[in-house]
């Protein structure tokens, strides 16, 4: 339903329902209480045996259980305190817009699309010219970059076709496909919304505190003067973005070995940070309501931490919204850094359609898809692939660094990077769902080019700078799944009903590897709940390492590097600082959720400590099958019960081109 920003929803109390929309498949159905740090769970690490975690309380069908796929029976459901009613991207919204064409960058203003000559210039005079809520069209053709393209709010960039195998690794068809080819570092495709200095009132490290009301599910607060806090008086009104965050909770949030968290992190204040805290445990919101001090929001607060200090508004501007980027390809040279696509200070924005390939491999930042300080940001229905080398800071997938809030990352294919999806602080609310991921991987540091196949390396990756939490990935095919404490801290995390392969299809792994990880959830990583997923596939340990037997979970010492080749896979490592690290953290374990996992270790679903209630739901984010779901292909994708089901992912089924999806 599309949200109007001068409705006022108004929440009698502090916390609001924070359940997942109740029908077939959902989890409105209570499935236990929070679990705490202090549980008195036992921690052990043995071939084929699990520590036990947090239990849940049971639901039943008379307790307000719904039926799931099964039927008939009570549905599980994670803890209140531990999810949120996910909706991301431009879901709250409706969905993303259809603009129809208006302009024609090659017949209305002059681009060269034979890729002879710079087309920067007239691309940028199409989409100035573009109405607002139309789109500028791309013929089919190759168009050289050498300037940036800025999308303008409200307009859309759509090329000939949404991007479809032969991909551009192999070859292209510019009498099908629109080519854009960046040539230069800075070269990008950028939805450009403005800076901290133009954009935040007041400016870094400054606010209107938050004197009561900041509590997980509360749409309402009261801004005052409160001890732990310095006050900016602050004018907001109904339709104003704002930035929500609190200080460090050292029990909760922290940076590398212990301290704070790095200062380009969060805001990015550098040596400027009130404390030294950049203020990452942050998310953003909008005011629906204003009466004296109190301001009422449209989205809750999704979580605080138990102790929280500093709690703080600040307004926020997003000079680009509603702009979009579709059925185009981008083919880089190898230099771009920063991004092929970025957004800065960007709103309800989105990619679809897209093919990126060839970024550039600067530590410093080149991923594919950049994000800072954005809001409801979706990438769909996209292939980002290969980079020129995958060394630390390189060939990233979507990576969301600063301030981030609600991106939906759906149906999307990553390939040849370093590591696919990452957010790096905040990220809050955040949906990456049902996207394939193969053949990532880490380079042997200094050599870019040359994949390290001594350990499997981390994919899909919900931390790797603090401090992200309450994000979903769901039904997703990914190598792994790695919340790592490079950077710190995260927390409420939940991966469910994902396949995790623990293997990449063509870049192999030796045998025996230095060290193999499924699951991977390190130090000061908390309250992670990992539902419903199935971990490798049937035979896939013997036809790696003959010598291999794998463990179940990995919650002490004796699991860091090398080693014994018989420990290896670990389907879930907990509490380590790196995977060449050493045990560190019994609290990653002991407020981790794990229910209802297949694995092929054990070739069970092992460990339920969500309590008695085991059938699952469909999905965490949808009702029922989303309308873009191919009809033939069956949802959700993969199912943990025995006998396992493996369907076929659409994203994957799109890369592999298919003829037909789902037969």
């Amino acid at each position: 339903m599309r949200q109007d920003a001068s409705a006022v929803l108004m929440v009698v109390g502090a916390i609001a329902a924070y359940g997942c929309p109740a029908s077939k498949g959902t989890d409105a159905a209570a499935g236990g209480g929070p679990a705490t740090a202090t549980n008195g769970a036992t921690a052990t690490a043995a071939t084929g045996t699990g520590a036990t975690g947090p239990t849940g309380t049971t639901a039943s069908a008379g307790a307000g259980g719904t039926t799931g796929s099964g039927g008939g029976g009570a549905v599980y459901a994670l803890p209140p305190s531990r999810r949120i009613a996910w909706s991301a991207g431009l879901d709250p919204l409706g969905g993303i817009p259809a603009f129809a064409t208006e302009k024609n960058a090659v017949t209305d203003y002059g681009a060269d699309n034979s890729g002879a000559t710079n087309a920067a210039t007239a691309i940028n005079n199409c989409l100035a010219g573009t109405s607002l809520d139309h789109a500028c069209y791309l013929p089919a053709g190759v168009y050289k970059l050498t300037a940036s393209v800025t999308i303008p709010s409200r307009r859309v960039l759509r090329g000939a076709r949404a991007a479809v195998a032969p991909w551009l690794d192999t070859t292209t068809d510019p009498a099908k496909d629109s080519v854009l080819v960046p040539s230069g570092a800075g070269v990008r495709v950028v939805f450009a919304g403005g800076n901290k200095a133009s954009n935040w009132t007041p400016g870094p490290n400054q606010g209107a505190c938050i004197s009561s009301g900041y509590a997980q599910g509360s749409t309402q607060l009261t801004l005052a003067a409160t001890a732990g806090c310095t006050h900016t008086p602050t004018t907001l009104a109904v339709g104003d973005f704002v930035s929500i965050y609190q200080n460090r909770d050292p029990a909760e949030i922290s940076g590398p070995n212990d301290a704070q968290v790095e200062a380009y992190l969060g805001e990015d204040c550098g040596a400027s940070c009130a404390g030294g805290d950049p203020h990452a445990f942050q998310q953003y919101s909008q005011v629906t309501a204003v009466a004296g001090n109190q301001v009422t929001l449209d989205w809750p607060i999704v979580s605080t931490t138990a102790s929280p200090t500093g709690a703080t508004v600040r307004k926020q501007t997003f000079g680009t919204s509603l702009a979009g980027l579709e059925n185009v390809r981008l083919k880089g040279d190898g230099t771009v850094v920063g991004g092929m696509i970025a957004f800065h200070f960007a709103r309800d924005s989105w990619v679809k359609g897209v093919e990126t390939f060839q970024v550039g491999a600067s530590s410093s930042g080149s991923p594919h898809v950049w994000a800072d300080y954005s809001y409801r940001v979706e990438l769909r229905d996209s292939y980002f692939h290969d980079g020129a080398g995958r060394d630390s800071g390189s060939d990233y997938g979507a990576e969301m660094f600063n301030w981030n809030s609600r991106f939906k990352i759906e149906n999307n294919a990553f390939r040849h990077i370093r590591h696919s999806v990452v957010c790096e602080s905040s990220c809050a609310g955040t949906a990456v769902l049902y996207n394939y991921s193969d053949d990532n991987g880490e380079s042997v540091q200094g050599q870019p080019t040359k994949v390290d196949v001594g350990f499997l390396g981390q994919d899909m990756t919900p931390n790797h700078g603090a401090h992200p939490r309450m994000l979903l990935w769901e039904g997703n095919s990914a190598q792994s799944v790695w919340a790592d404490y490079t950077h710190g801290s995260s927390s409420y995390g939940t991966v469910f009903r994902n396949h995790v392969r623990c293997d990449r299809s063509n870049e192999g792994l030796k045998s025996p590897p230095d060290f193999w990880a499924c699951v991977e959830i390190e130090k000061y990583n908390r309250f992670y709940n990992l539902v419903g997923n199935v971990i490798g596939s049937p035979g896939w340990v013997a036809m790696r390492c003959a010598s291999c037997q794998g463990t179940l979970i990995a919650d002490a010492t004796g699991f860091g590097w090398g080693g014994p080749a018989t420990k290896w896979p670990v389907v879930f490592r907990f509490g380590y600082t790196s995977n060449g690290g050493s045990y560190a953290d019994a609290t990653s374990r002991t407020t981790a959720l794990l229910h209802g996992n297949f694995d092929y270790v054990t070739g069970t679903q092992a460990t339920w400590d969500g309590g008695a209630v085991h059938e699952l739901p469909d999905s965490l984010y949808y009702a029922a099958k989303p309308d873009w779901w191919p009809a033939a292909c069956a949802w959700p994708p993969y199912d943990p019960a025995p006998p396992v089901k493996l369907g076929k992912l659409p994203a994957r089924e799109r890369f592999l081109a298919t003829a037909s999806a789902c037969d």
